[in-house]
Protein backbone atom coordinates (compact mmCIF):
# COMPACT_ATOMS: atom_id res chain seq x y z
CA UNK A 1 0.00 0.00 0.00
CA UNK A 2 1.56 3.40 -1.07
CA UNK A 3 -0.79 5.97 -0.34
CA UNK A 4 -0.90 9.43 -2.82
CA UNK A 5 -2.64 12.26 -3.28
CA UNK A 6 -1.41 12.11 -7.43
CA UNK A 7 -4.32 11.63 -9.93
CA UNK A 8 -7.43 12.66 -7.63
CA UNK A 9 -9.88 15.44 -8.85
CA UNK A 10 -9.68 18.71 -8.97
CA UNK A 11 -13.50 19.99 -7.92
CA UNK A 12 -16.29 18.25 -5.91
CA UNK A 13 -19.88 19.55 -6.95
CA UNK A 14 -22.51 19.25 -4.28
CA UNK A 15 -26.14 19.89 -4.59
CA UNK A 16 -28.31 21.98 -2.93
CA UNK A 17 -29.51 19.00 -0.59
CA UNK A 18 -25.88 18.21 0.59
CA UNK A 19 -25.44 15.33 -1.73
CA UNK A 20 -22.88 14.86 -3.75
CA UNK A 21 -23.52 15.89 -7.36
CA UNK A 22 -20.52 14.73 -9.48
CA UNK A 23 -16.27 14.97 -9.08
CA UNK A 24 -14.95 16.83 -12.20
CA UNK A 25 -11.52 17.09 -13.66
CA UNK A 26 -11.07 20.53 -15.16
CA UNK A 27 -8.34 20.92 -18.01
CA UNK A 28 -7.70 24.39 -19.60
CA UNK A 29 -7.30 23.38 -22.98
CA UNK A 30 -9.74 20.69 -25.13
CA UNK A 31 -7.27 18.85 -26.26
CA UNK A 32 -5.34 18.41 -22.76
CA UNK A 33 -5.14 14.46 -21.71
CA UNK A 34 -5.43 13.12 -18.82
CA UNK A 35 -2.43 11.57 -16.85
CA UNK A 36 -2.00 8.04 -16.04
CA UNK A 37 -2.65 8.40 -12.63
CA UNK A 38 -5.91 10.33 -13.33
CA UNK A 39 -7.17 8.56 -15.61
CA UNK A 40 -6.88 5.65 -12.84
CA UNK A 41 -8.37 7.25 -10.21
CA UNK A 42 -11.32 8.24 -12.12
CA UNK A 43 -12.09 4.61 -13.71
CA UNK A 44 -11.69 3.49 -9.45
CA UNK A 45 -14.00 6.53 -8.35
CA UNK A 46 -16.43 5.44 -11.59
CA UNK A 47 -16.60 1.98 -10.32
CA UNK A 48 -17.74 2.67 -7.20
CA UNK A 49 -21.03 4.00 -8.19
CA UNK A 50 -19.48 8.15 -7.99
CA UNK A 51 -20.48 10.23 -11.12
CA UNK A 52 -17.09 11.22 -12.71
CA UNK A 53 -16.72 14.41 -15.57
CA UNK A 54 -14.04 15.75 -17.53
CA UNK A 55 -14.49 19.87 -18.31
CA UNK A 56 -12.77 21.55 -20.68
CA UNK A 57 -13.52 25.14 -22.03
CA UNK A 58 -15.00 24.45 -25.37
CA UNK A 59 -16.82 20.97 -24.46
CA UNK A 60 -17.82 21.76 -21.08
CA UNK A 61 -19.28 19.11 -18.72
CA UNK A 62 -18.81 15.60 -20.09
CA UNK A 63 -18.90 11.94 -18.55
CA UNK A 64 -15.84 10.47 -17.79
CA UNK A 65 -14.69 7.27 -20.39
CA UNK A 66 -12.19 5.70 -19.49
CA UNK A 67 -11.74 4.19 -22.76
CA UNK A 68 -12.00 7.25 -24.87
CA UNK A 69 -9.22 9.17 -22.34
CA UNK A 70 -6.91 6.30 -22.79
CA UNK A 71 -7.27 6.75 -26.50
CA UNK A 72 -6.85 10.22 -26.46
CA UNK A 73 -3.64 9.52 -24.56
CA UNK A 74 -2.66 7.17 -27.18
CA UNK A 75 -3.38 9.49 -30.19
CA UNK A 76 -1.80 12.75 -28.55
CA UNK A 77 1.70 12.98 -30.48
CA UNK A 78 3.23 14.70 -27.39
CA UNK A 79 1.85 11.79 -25.07
CA UNK A 80 3.26 9.50 -28.09
CA UNK A 81 6.80 10.99 -28.02
CA UNK A 82 6.95 10.32 -23.68
CA UNK A 83 6.04 7.08 -24.58
CA UNK A 84 9.09 6.28 -26.66
CA UNK A 85 11.41 8.09 -23.90
CA UNK A 86 9.88 6.09 -21.40
CA UNK A 87 10.03 3.16 -23.40
CA UNK A 88 13.80 3.48 -24.52
CA UNK A 89 14.61 4.13 -20.65
CA UNK A 90 13.23 1.01 -19.32
CA UNK A 91 14.98 -0.70 -21.97
CA UNK A 92 18.68 0.70 -20.80
CA UNK A 93 17.26 0.03 -17.15
CA UNK A 94 17.21 -4.03 -18.34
Amino acid sequence: LIPSKRGWPDFLAWNPDGTLAFIAEVKKRPLSVLRPDQIRVMAALQKAGIPVKRYDPVSGFSDFDEAAEILRRRSCPKEQRRERRQDRKMARIK
